[in-house]
């Protein structure tokens, strides 16, 4: 008897990436149990109301966290001008689309990731390529700091306007590690509230 190869997974990239623009903002919204709470598609459409969202869902099925649509072909990955993963974790992702993610990104894509019971630490971040990608690191399960009442932010007097972020109801916030040359844009006491960085 001899035993069957292994097999080998092969992402069909193709031979030249690049941002695909169109007339309108495109937005791909992939939502978690309570990405809703952050009202994001209410403020992408006041930014600019011609925007065009796209949602996706991700849900749990005999075969393990998915998700209900992630575009599996670069030319409509690379069509939307943002990414938002809303409480979105690794293993609903997939190896795949992480990694088309991390292309994304790397060819010019713009990705915001929100936090929740099933991202960052407790989404099996560390270790996979969102934390190659992301500006900051996931410090592993159990990461969430409970806080109580209104969050009273500071942010960097040259990146917001401290009127706009005066405080926010929030109920907990990731422990994260932030990258070298990560921008700190708000902070919570001594935590990190939005990081932004570059990858690519």
């Amino acid at each position: 008897k001899i035993p069957a190869p292994v097999k080998q997974k092969t992402l069909l990239k193709p031979k030249r990436i690049v941002r695909i623009y169109k007339k309108h903002p495109q937005v791909l919204f992939l939502q978690g149990l309570l990405s809703d709470n952050y009202k994001l598609k209410t403020a992408i459409k006041r930014i600019n109301p011609d925007s065009q969202i796209k949602g996706g869902y991700a849900y749990n099925s005999i075969f393990g966290p998915q998700l209900d649509y992630f575009p599996y072909d670069y030319n409509t990955l690379m069509s939307y001008d943002l990414i938002i993963i809303g409480d979105i974790s690794a293993a609903s992702l997939g190896k795949v689309g992480m990694e088309m993610l991390k292309d994304y990104v790397r060819y010019g894509g713009n990705l915001l990731v929100v936090g929740g019971p099933f991202a960052y630490g407790d989404g099996g971040y560390k270790g996979t390529v969102m934390d190659e990608i992301l500006p900051v690191l996931s410090q592993g399960p159990f990461d969430i700091k409970r806080v109580a009442g209104m969050m009273k932010l500071r942010p960097r007097q040259e990146v917001i306007k401290a009127g706009s972020f005066k405080s926010l109801k929030v109920e907990y916030l990731h422990r994260v590690k932030v990258k070298p040359g990560a921008k700190v844009l708000l902070t919570y006491g001594k935590y990190p509230f939005l990081v932004a960085g570059t990858y690519g």
